[in-house]
């Protein structure tokens, strides 16, 4: 799931549809300080799948810590790195392979705003499967498995088990989508299975807004 998470909320920025604070080489960024992202879950007791202590950190092109004023900031093309984080799974999850994922995306800015909501794309150029679509084939049959399965999952089983990278390649991006990708964002992402959900995850996990240049 931090997998997921990071792939489904971060790296699908670049392909939604003026910056509001551009980014200061004044300001410090200090790597492992500056530079961290943390993401959580909602603390619904509810949920059978929950995210504990995640932390990514966010470098730019050149494997310098990328920030902006201060806090992190995603910068395209970068790359994000998965420091730790742990995944709870409370429940035997038996039909996981049907869930869905239901983002929730939305830009401090007054042109764009909201992108999704609760999986509802919220912009007439934005697909409805942008925001609404099936978990899987997506995270492959190992994860899968993992998510299924009550246990206590961290990042380095996760690595060596479900041959996933802790490291999340950021591509270039064309002049029209970095005019568009640029600016503070905030995204919520929910798994549900037959209308009930199994988590529920946002970042950044603070009320703060997460840069990307």
């Amino acid at each position: 799931m931090l997998l997921l998470v990071l792939n489904l909320v971060l790296v699908i920025f670049a392909y939604a549809a003026p910056s509001t604070a551009p980014p200061s080489n004044r300001s410090p960024c200090v790597d492992g300080v500056n530079n961290v992202i943390h993401i959580s879950d909602t603390d619904d007791a509810s949920k059978t799948i929950h995210v504990h202590d995640v932390i990514a950190q966010t470098y730019d092109a050149y494997g310098n810590p990328s920030c902006s004023g201060g806090s992190p900031a995603v910068s395209f093309p970068g790359h994000i790195r998965l420091v730790r984080g742990t995944i709870v799974v409370d429940a035997l999850n038996p039909d996981l392979k049907e869930a869905e994922v239901d983002l929730t995306l939305k830009k401090k800015s007054i042109i764009i705003g909201w992108i999704c909501y609760d999986g509802v794309a919220k912009k007439r150029q934005v697909p409805e499967e942008f925001c609404h679509h099936s978990i899987y084939p997506y995270i492959g049959d190992a994860l899968l498995q993992m998510l299924s399965t009550p246990g206590t999952y961290d990042l380095e089983k996760m690595e060596k088990e479900a041959h996933c990278s802790s490291v999340i390649q950021l591509p270039t991006l064309s002049k029209k989508f970095n005019k568009i990708v640029k600016g503070r964002w905030r995204a919520e992402l929910a798994l549900t299975l037959n209308g009930r959900k199994l988590a529920h995850i946002k970042a950044p996990s603070t009320t703060t807004w997460l840069y990307f240049n």
